[in-house]
């Protein structure tokens, strides 16, 4: 994958090493969503920037005949679901086999000196994200904010501190051990008892990392933790609320939350999302000077979009 990185940025004729990392599998829902990305990419100059990641060769066959332009798969993808969860039982497909492989692949790109863009295919772009990203600089890791935290949908990484290497490789390894061995729960969380439900959703636990950076403090509060108490598919597990652990997760956001710095960056679409040429946004420090960004609403953000919503 790295060679093929390469080989692309070379492609990209981008002396910034730029990439835009997405997966897709291929049914025709994620066919059509992915195409309609590519091609929003595509009007703004940046499909050849694209890596798109299949779950097999045969999906590649398909994806070079339909989309056009370079495909890549992983021998490391998921095949079947790995472990009995309630999780799997619940969720499994497709989205889960990318999971580990989306973060950990993201990881070893950054490793090797490529800044990177991991986004789903169903993402609409209006403006190349890329010229605001460069200008911030206060941050190797910028990401779009979400209900909690952030949205694990859209993550920018470029090289920057260990800290933040860290942080995307503990994503990825959480997911896959969460996946394979959903018994470690058991070490994890007190309360807990089988079956769990062993949550390896992304976002939760990608939300969890943020904390332990921040904190400098590992925690599974959010991701792992909260999981295992009583909901819609885990009816047989304690209160959340009346769990020790729920008012700990409560006081580790409440402290990271007193961290946070403002910043602000020149927005070089100004015109065309608001008045004002300058978009503001949370950075959460992390060791080595680093910090995680939350992206401005102007840069990443749900639809239908709005400078005001």
């Amino acid at each position: 994958l790295l060679a093929a990185a390469a080989s692309l940025a070379r492609r990209a004729a981008n002396g910034d090493k730029e990439l835009i990392f997405m997966a897709t599998g291929s049914d025709a829902n994620s066919l059509s969503v992915t195409n309609n990305s590519l091609v929003t990419l595509a009007t703004l100059g940046l499909r050849r920037h694209v890596m798109l990641l299949a779950d097999g060769w045969q999906t590649c066959e398909v994806l070079r005949a339909v989309l056009y332009g370079p495909c890549f798969w992983s021998s490391r993808m998921l095949r079947r679901q790995p472990a009995d969860s309630i999780t799997l039982r619940k969720f499994w497909d497709f989205r889960f086999r990318f999971y580990y492989i989306k973060k950990k692949y993201m990881a070893l790109l950054v490793e090797g000196g490529y800044a990177v863009l991991q986004a789903d295919t169903d993402t609409v772009w209006m403006h190349d994200p890329f010229r605001m990203l460069r200008l911030m600089r206060d941050a190797s890791l910028v990401i779009m904010r979400d209900v909690g935290i952030a949205n694990a949908g859209v993550v920018y990484a470029r090289p920057g501190s260990m800290s933040a290497l860290r942080l995307l490789d503990e994503v990825a390894w959480r997911v896959q051990l969460l996946q394979n061995h959903p018994e470690i729960v058991a070490r994890i969380v007190p309360f807990a008892r089988p079956p769990y439900y062993a949550n390896s959703d992304d976002q939760s636990l990608l939300n969890d990392a943020i904390v332990s950076a921040v904190l400098r403090n590992r925690t599974f509060l959010g991701s792992t933790a909260r999981y295992e108490g009583r909901n819609k598919y885990n009816p047989a597990g304690p209160d959340w609320a009346s769990q020790p652990e729920a008012q700990a997760h409560k006081e580790q956001l409440r402290a990271m939350w007193k961290l946070q710095k403002r910043s602000s960056v020149v927005c070089p679409w100004a015109g065309a999302v608001g008045p004002s040429s300058r978009a503001s946004y949370v950075r959460l420090p992390i060791r080595g000077g680093d910090a995680v960004a939350l992206a401005p609403r102007s840069l990443f953000a749900h639809l239908p979009y709005s400078a005001g919503n």
